[in-house]
């Protein structure tokens, strides 16, 4: 083989791998496809809250069923003048009622039958054991929603009591003809329904 034609050889082999190189750098240069990592994954959108869902109701104290947690509050009750609460008059405090023995008192303004009217005589005790009362004026009109009605029947005692000197006095029996206008009465018995039912009557006579 003459050097022309090894040259000719050499120079086409070369012009083959010089092709081919630039096939292969061709392709290497193209886009590649993405990898996984690069691809965006899009997630659904979270669920909006229902609005019109209910409520939770609200947990109080007293709903939860624990007895520790329910209110241990209880109505404080009055104790004074107990059995006798009920209605607009009142008998007398223990201490008042002892010392003057009476449960009530005050002077007739009006007499019915076997019912006579008093307005109330204020009693009050002082400190030094001492009794004070006060009553209505001498001819003041006591409209009648102010009178105090009594009751007695065939079991009340009467007793007219004189006084002398404010100091001492005398009983004597008596009875409800005895009852006058103005007069002041001493009572024994107790209250129902703002009328009292009297078990003593005792009438008072100033000397």
């Amino acid at each position: 083989m003459t050097t022309s034609k090894k040259k000719q050889i050499r120079h086409t082999i070369a012009l083959i791998c010089a092709v081919c190189l630039s096939g292969a750098l061709t392709t290497g240069c193209g886009a590649s496809p993405a990898s996984a990592d690069d691809q965006v994954v899009e997630l659904p959108a979270p669920a909006a809250s229902d609005s019109t869902a209910p409520s939770q109701p609200e947990t109080t104290p007293d709903d939860t069923g624990d007895p520790s947690a329910q209110s241990d509050t209880e109505p404080v009750q009055d104790d004074a003048n107990s059995g006798d609460t009920e209605g607009r008059w009142h008998v007398f405090s223990p201490d008042v009622a002892a010392a003057v023995d009476a449960d009530f008192a005050g002077d007739i303004c009006k007499i019915e039958g076997n019912t006579f009217y008093i307005s109330e005589t204020q009693t009050i005790l002082l400190e030094d054991s001492s009794v004070v009362s006060s009553s209505a004026a001498s001819g003041v009109t006591i409209p009648d929603s102010d009178l105090i009605p009594v009751v007695y029947d065939e079991n009340t005692h009467f007793c007219l009591r004189t006084i002398y000197n404010g100091e001492t006095h005398e009983d004597a029996d008596a009875s409800a003809q005895d009852l006058e206008l103005t007069r002041a009465v001493e009572l024994k018995g107790s209250f129902e329904d703002d009328v009292f039912h009297a078990s003593e009557v005792r009438i008072l006579k100033i000397s």
